[in-house]
C-alpha cells in the first residue's frame, strides 16, 4: 500500500504514503488543497506531522525523542556535545580518528569577530541574554557569508557555528554582568 484514496462527493482523489525512519506511516496531504479545494482540521495538530525527518523522532503521546534512532536519555547520558553534533550532521557516531578531525575543525573556529563582540556590548545589560544570543548568531552571516546551496558551505558553516557558540554564549552571559568578554 503505498497510496490512500479519499471520497470527497464525486470526487476520488490518491494520496501518496509515506514511511517514517521508525516504519510509521503517514498520509501526505500536501496537495489536497490544489486538488480538491478542501484542508485539514487538526486541532492541537495532535496528528499531523510537520515535516520529514531524517534525524529526529517525536512521538509526544509515548514520550519517545530520539536523535538518529538513539533516544534522548542515551544521548544526554553517554554523548558529550561534540558526539552529538557529529550523529545529527553525519548520522552516526564518529570512530575516534573523526572525533578528533571534528574537533579540530570546531576549534578553528573559536574566536569570536570583533564586529560581533562590539554588537554585544551595545544592549543593555540588562537586556534579557536569549535576545542578544539571537542577534549575534543572526549578524553571523554578515561576517560569513556561505552559499547555502553548496554542500561544502553549508558543512562548513555549521561547524563555525559549533566552534563559535562557546564563546558566544559566554560573550552574553560576561555582558549581561557587565564583566569584559575574555
Amino acid at each position: 500500500m503505498d497510496r490512500a484514496e479519499l471520497s470527497l462527493g464525486n470526487q476520488k482523489i490518491e494520496l501518496p504514503i509515506v514511511v517514517g525512519s521508525e516504519g510509521e506511516k503517514a498520509v501526505d496531504i500536501s496537495k489536497l488543497r490544489s486538488q480538491t479545494g478542501f484542508i485539514t482540521l487538526d486541532p492541537g495538530y495532535v496528528n499531523t506531522g510537520s515535516c520529514e525527518s531524517k534525524i529526529t523522532f517525536i512521538d509526544g503521546e509515548k514520550g519517545i525523542l530520539r536523535y538518529r534512532g538513539i533516544s534522548i536519555e542515551d544521548v544526554c547520558g553517554n554523548l558529550d556535545f561534540p558526539e552529538t553534533a557529529y550523529i545529527i550532521i553525519y548520522g552516526d557516531l564518529p570512530t575516534q580518528e573523526q572525533y578528533n578531525e571534528f574537533l579540530g575543525k570546531i576549534h578553528r573556529h573559536m574566536s569570536l569577530e570583533p564586529g560581533i563582540v562590539g554588537l554585544l556590548r551595545t544592549f543593555p545589560e540588562n537586556a534579557h541574554p536569549m535576545c542578544k544570543l539571537m542577534a549575534a548568531v543572526s549578524s553571523l552571516s554578515a561576517y560569513y557569508p556561505y552559499d547555502v546551496h553548496s554542500e561544502s558551505d553549508t558543512d562548513e558553516a555549521v561547524i563555525q557555528f559549533f566552534g563559535m557558540m562557546p564563546g558566544l554564549c559566554a560573550a552574553v552571559y560576561r555582558t549581561s554582568r557587565g564583566l569584559d568578554i575574555v
